[in-house]
């Protein structure tokens, strides 16, 4: 993430559904720190939902079981 250039950090800021200014030297950490929060929010609902998953699995097991 370090090694993104202000256009990349723009870019990645507008895919994820911001409206970024202007990244400059001055706001470029902050920037870099709402792209690595994003993406942190986004692995984890990926990760809530694989263990959904797994839990259904279980239920579906013990029913099975029963």
């Amino acid at each position: 993430i370090m090694s993104m250039s202000n256009e990349q950090i723009f870019d990645r800021l507008k895919q994820l559904g911001c409206n970024p200014p202007t990244i400059n030297n001055n706001n470029r950490m902050y920037g870099l720190a709402m792209i690595y929060n994003s993406e942190l929010e986004l692995n984890s609902d990926v990760d809530d939902m694989v263990s959904d998953d797994q839990d259904m699995e279980q239920k579906l097991l013990c029913k099975e079981q029963r």
